[in-house]
């Protein structure tokens, strides 16, 4: 082209969105090695020195036309599978949505009787309109307890559902471990008394504050003392502070909130069904304790959105430990 060099060619070429994506070659007599970092600068895809062979240029053109049309392909199929995916999640988006409407509609249609059952059976309770005979006061225990288990089981749904669709915002602050733990404590001790269990605890001297949402830790705790309460006929719970390192993670410092008992223990093939939702686990009997199945998945994803871990070690009946892994920083 007159008045412009294959370089300023290549430019325009480029500039231009019809023709930009035109595969270019570069043939010139011009070899040293400026020219050829130029030419591949301006967005050739190669560069062909004097003297030409024929036969080679044919085979570098078919060769750039081929990888032309592949890269066309796959452009075409990345596009394709990009607006799927989007489709997809714009799907499950609104799947969410109406499953936390659904949720949250049929949870308040369902406690609402559920209230007005146990304040009823509360007032019977306390012999209001006459007195009862052991039989009945059984039965009202009855429907109290699965009253208060149908609560829990809405309760936990619906933090499942929120957990799930990234809902629940954790409302964090700097917390005194062991003062929530000890806190803990106190909440058990009737359970415990009630079973003559002993509650032991151990703390690591001067813990450090943590960042957590204390009421959602705090649960967390309360529900594995109260695991652990349930699971053991002799002996004791015991919950252990420490500091140290995540499992996973050696370059993280943690605080170790361990809660173990002496209680029946776990078999290993059911230890990886714990962390599943509505899974309970049976004692040796094949008994069913109460419980809806969902505390521990839970609890493992309360610890997992402050980037914690939960694992657990068990033998059966030897007792089992949960340990809580809490990253924080110096």
């Amino acid at each position: 082209m007159p008045g412009i060099d294959g370089f300023e060619t290549c430019d325009r070429i480029k500039a231009n969105s019809k023709t930009r994506d035109i595969p270019i070659i570069f043939m010139t007599s011009l070899i040293d090695i400026n020219n050829k970092i130029k030419g591949f600068s301006c967005g050739a895809v190669d560069y062909i020195s004097k003297p030409f062979q024929e036969q080679e240029i044919l085979a570098r053109v078919r060769t750039h036309i081929d990888l032309h049309l592949l890269t066309q392909n796959l452009e075409q199929q990345v596009a394709a599978q990009t607006a799927s995916l989007r489709i997809a999640k714009e799907a499950l988006e609104k799947a969410n949505i109406s499953k936390r409407s659904f949720l949250s509609t049929m949870s308040a249609e369902i406690r609402r009787p559920i209230d007005a059952m146990l304040r009823v059976t509360e007032r019977l309770q306390e012999q209001t309109y006459g007195t009862l005979n052991p039989q009945q006061i059984d039965d009202l225990a009855k429907i109290e307890s699965d009253g208060n288990h149908l609560i829990s089981l809405i309760n936990h749904t619906l933090k499942l559902a929120n957990i799930e669709s990234g809902q629940l915002q954790l409302d964090l602050d700097q917390i005194e471990i062991e003062d929530l733990c000890k806190s803990c404590l106190v909440a058990i001790q009737p359970q415990a008394t009630k079973k003559n269990i002993k509650l032991i605890f151990n703390a690591e001297p001067n813990l450090p504050t943590i960042s957590i949402d204390e009421c959602q830790i705090r649960q967390v705790i309360i529900n594995l003392l109260n695991n652990a309460v349930k699971f053991t006929s002799i002996g004791s719970v015991s919950l252990s502070v420490t500091t140290g390192m995540l499992t996973d993670r050696e370059h993280i410092s943690c605080i170790r909130i361990a809660i173990a008992d002496t209680g029946i223990g776990i078999a290993p093939e059911n230890i990886e069904q714990l962390f599943q939702p509505f899974v309970q686990i049976c004692n040796l009997l094949g008994d069913r304790h109460e419980g809806n199945g969902l505390g521990l998945i839970l609890a493992k994803q309360i610890v997992e959105l402050h980037r914690g871990q939960i694992s657990v070690q068990s033998m059966e009946n030897l007792g089992s430990c949960f340990t809580i892994e809490l990253p924080f920083c110096h």
